[in-house]
């Protein structure tokens, strides 16, 4: 066939059928062939040449969505929690998924946003300084009160420190979204090397598309999912639709009852009842 009269369908079962004789899994084909899909759109696009194709078969719209299987996100989350650095980037990755952030919204994030009370929950600043909150499952702030006694020891949960904080020289600054992205695809190479279907392109809003993507196969109510990432809007239809923090609590219990991402594993220290109260409330 001459390759010029290629078809875009043609293209991408092309570039299909090689991932899969490489071994690549259904679920990571799309991820590690969507970048050079897109830089090649994006060329033509330019030089205003469309690359619509009406005969595209629907065989191809699984792969549109990123995601990262059970097994991926596990192996990801794998670092020496006997360094700083460790525990910092482990927190970053599970703090990530479970709240289906996005990157500059978790690096927003002050200790006042946080509330470890009977119902905890953090405050996220999302686009068009619309803010929302979302809950946090048990197993997180166990890994939080893990993470609070190593970097922010002795500080109170009104405090307004950065949550994640890069430190030089003795000054605390937030975090960088370059940073995390460079710290979480230095462990998506690592997890590579034991699984190689782990995607090329590993980066921070995989983990939103990921926990989005795992509570609606577990059957969260899409218009509710749209609403605990920060969607404005699913369709018009659903402009009207609302849901409390509880109302998202009990529905990612549900939907999410036992991950075993999200376990933490016992602390070594143990914090009293009248300690937390303390905190609390800024004593």
């Amino acid at each position: 066939m001459n390759e010029k009269e290629i078809t875009i369908n043609e293209m991408i079962a092309r570039m299909v059928a090689e991932a899969r004789r490489l071994g690549y899994s259904e679920s990571s084909i799309w991820t590690n062939i969507q970048p050079g899909l897109r830089a090649f759109a994006i060329y033509y696009g330019k030089k205003g040449i469309s690359l619509y194709d009406p005969e595209i078969t629907s065989e191809y719209v699984g792969f549109q969505k990123e995601r990262l299987s059970r097994n991926e996100i596990s192996l990801l989350a794998e670092p020496d929690t006997g360094t700083e650095i460790g525990v910092q980037d482990q927190f970053l990755m599970i703090f990530l998924y479970d709240t289906g952030a996005r990157i500059q919204e978790v690096l927003d994030v002050k200790i006042c946003d946080v509330k470890v009370d009977r119902t905890p929950t953090v405050t996220l600043h999302g686009k068009g300084k619309k803010n929302r909150i979302v809950p946090l499952m048990k197993d997180t702030v166990k890994h939080l009160q893990n993470y609070m006694k190593v970097f922010h020891p002795g500080e109170t949960w009104m405090s307004s420190e950065w949550l994640f904080y890069v430190e030089r020289k003795g000054i605390r600054n937030a975090m960088c979204d370059d940073t995390a992205r460079l710290r979480i695809q230095k462990y998506a190479a690592s997890a590579r090397e034991k699984c190689p279907d782990v995607p090329l392109n590993v980066h921070p809003h995989l983990w939103r598309h990921t926990r989005a993507m795992h509570l609606y196969q577990h059957g969260m109510d899409l218009t509710l999912i749209s609403q605990w990432l920060g969607h404005k809007q699913l369709e018009t239809t659903l402009i009207y639709a609302y849901a409390d923090t509880e109302a998202k609590r009990k529905a990612i219990t549900e939907a999410m009852a036992s991950d075993p991402f999200l376990e933490a594993e016992p602390v070594n220290y143990t914090v009293s009842d009248e300690e937390i109260l303390k905190r609390l409330y800024g004593l």
